[in-house]
């Protein structure tokens, strides 16, 4: 076990030191509130064994579950599938938190951002980049149990990403890459820039930065409604 104590600056930051100093050929990242069933690495082990081989697999992901033992959101549509992080949530309807294990080598390839004045980025971020090229091994089996504590992540998190708002709008930007409908494009450039002026980033410099300025264009009147209501409800 080799055990690094980091000073807090964010999920993230610990996460880019881990991977830095991860040397195994897999990665899993559990926080410390959750754990695993008892033969959790096992059966990752075994299901993993059969596509270990292929190169465009960045990881596996599984269920994850409450310490009831109910399921955190949804099953995966198949009971081992292939997919993207992106594609299982959007295009398959998956809800809700999951297990995750990722190619150590992969990981070093897609460090978190790490941006001055904020402490929290959504993993997702990372997970996006990653399925832009690689898919995942997705299995119907209940391993990983999550806690959720007030005061956790998971608790406020709309007041978390407001008050790390480029971050957010990095996430948003980014989902800009895939294909989504016209009204999910346009309500996603929405809250792109909702989050970028509450940045404090210029006009100009939200279209410059923009990954997909048609539709931020079409956007804006949306987007300054949600800014000027975030900010009443903020107080900021």
């Amino acid at each position: 076990v080799n055990y690094i104590k980091k000073e807090n600056g964010g999920k993230q930051r610990a996460y880019n030191l881990a991977v830095e100093n991860a040397r195994g050929e897999l990665f899993i990242c559990l926080d410390s509130d959750d754990k695993y069933v008892s033969d959790g690495l096992e059966v990752i082990l075994s299901c993993w064994e059969e596509y270990k081989n292929r190169k465009d697999l960045a990881g596996m992901g599984y269920l994850s579950v409450y310490p009831d033992g109910k399921i955190i959101g949804s099953r995966f549509p198949e009971d081992k599938m292939i997919s993207s992080q992106f594609m299982i949530y959007y295009k398959y309807k998956v809800s809700g938190d999951k297990g995750l294990m990722f190619r150590t080598q992969i990981l070093k390839d897609y460090r978190f951002p790490e941006i001055d004045g904020e402490k929290f980025v959504t993993e997702a971020v990372v997970y996006n980049r990653i399925s832009r090229k690689y898919g995942m091994l997705y299995i119907n089996r209940e391993i990983e149990i999550k806690q959720y504590h007030e005061g956790g992540l998971t608790s406020g998190y709309d007041a978390l990403l407001m008050k790390n708002p480029k971050g957010s709008a990095l996430y948003h930007n980014e989902r800009n890459f895939f294909k989504m409908s016209f009204k999910d494009k346009i309500l996603n450039n929405a809250v792109y820039y909702k989050f970028s002026r509450t940045a404090g980033e210029s006009l100009k410099k939200i279209f410059l930065d923009s990954n997909a300025v048609f539709y931020l264009i079409l956007a804006l009147p949306i987007g300054e409604y949600m800014f000027r209501r975030a900010k009443k409800d903020t107080g900021r």
